[in-house]
């Protein structure tokens, strides 16, 4: 799991204390708001989530919990998206000051979490819950600075289950979109690449000053990025973002296009790479503001034996007529590549078409 170091931490704490002076930021100040300063630090990874439910109610909806939260895909092998954790309610004064925190209870159970959190919520939500059945409420920053928490309250045991299954997904996604966040903050906390540089392509992005030219084809419609530590280091990743385009008269992007527009740039510019076809799969994804075709996949370069994994974006730009290819790609062969491909999509999402 993606591991962030208190240093670092508290580094982009203080840069973004110095950025709210005077004068014009070179910094991308989106993010800067996540944070509510006037509370103490979140605990935690990004990636764990603690849950607090009773004994009964753990038994009936741990397991689809986990599976919805967790969300494990396959790069080059099975990742997950978090770390689902129970943790006792004699644990609550520490642990619900955690990052991402969920409770599960309902009206009539007697367990203690269940008793809490009719203790403890506002009376119009309680009141909702009665309404309605069965409610989830999401709350930012709400004991700590950076932190979401998820209620799922129902009227009942049996309504509860329902609501874990009806919206476990949308609970995945809040909670996904808070991780992104963070790690938009941590990336932003950087100068930004000279936006000079953009000013003779058709588009532009916000990308940190740590990112290096790789590769600038104009003539063939790519550029292409690489962030990788000036002395070498196994436990820090190469990052590779690139963008591609070309002129399409109508909207016929397709998995075949996606697969054969991946080959070439990986033949022509990465010296060699190859897509590992039965790797891939697919998903309509909206990205940088357009309805997007995300392909996720692995690949291999035998000349240098080395691999890796890629989240790729293709989409057509209407006013232009031109479609748009972003790869994310990650080697990596210390640790996991998720939270870096996550990383890169937060940044590849500031794409602007001129």
């Amino acid at each position: 799991m993606y591991r962030i170091s208190l240093l670092v931490l508290i580094l982009g704490l203080l840069l973004a204390g110095c950025g709210k002076g005077g004068g014009a930021s070179n910094r991308y100040e989106k993010y800067d708001s996540l944070f509510d300063f006037k509370k103490p630090l979140a605990h935690g990874d990004n990636d764990v989530v603690q849950v607090f439910a009773g004994r009964d109610v753990l038994a009936k909806n741990l397991d689809l919990l986990k599976r919805l939260i967790e969300n494990e895909i396959t790069l080059v092998y099975p990742e997950k998206h978090f770390e689902v954790q129970t943790a006792e309610f004699g644990e609550l004064e520490v642990k619900s000051k955690y990052r991402n925190v969920i409770f599960l209870g309902d009206l009539e159970s007697t367990d203690q979490v269940s008793e809490f959190l009719r203790n403890s919520l506002d009376k119009k939500l309680l009141d909702k819950v009665r309404t309605s059945g069965a409610e989830l409420f999401s709350m930012t920053n709400y004991w700590v600075r950076d932190q979401q928490v998820l209620f799922f309250m129902a009227q009942n045991s049996v309504q509860l289950q329902e609501l874990v299954e009806k919206r476990g997904e949308h609970a995945f996604n809040l909670l996904l979109e808070r991780y992104l966040a963070r790690l938009g903050y941590q990336a932003y906390q950087l100068k930004l690449f000279s936006p000079k540089f953009f000013e003779s392509y058709p588009f532009a992005l916000k990308l940190p000053e740590n990112f290096r030219l790789f590769s600038n084809d104009k003539e063939g419609g790519f550029l292409s990025f690489l962030y990788r530590p000036r002395i070498p280091d196994r436990d820090i990743p190469d990052k590779y973002l690139s963008v591609y385009y070309e002129a399409m008269p109508a909207d016929s992007i397709s998995q075949e296009w996606m697969i054969k527009t991946r080959k070439a740039i990986g033949d022509k510019y990465f010296d060699g790479d190859i897509l590992i076809e039965d790797s891939l799969s697919f998903a309509p994804i909206s990205f940088a503001g357009f309805k997007a075709l995300k392909m996720r996949g692995r690949w291999e370069n035998h000349k240098h034996v080395i691999g890796g994994t890629f989240m790729a974006y293709a989409f057509l730009h209407e006013p232009s007529k031109r479609i748009y290819f972003v790869d994310n790609s990650v080697f990596f062969p210390a640790g996991d590549k998720l939270p870096f491909l996550l990383e890169l999509s937060v940044i590849s999402s500031t794409l602007e078409i001129k």
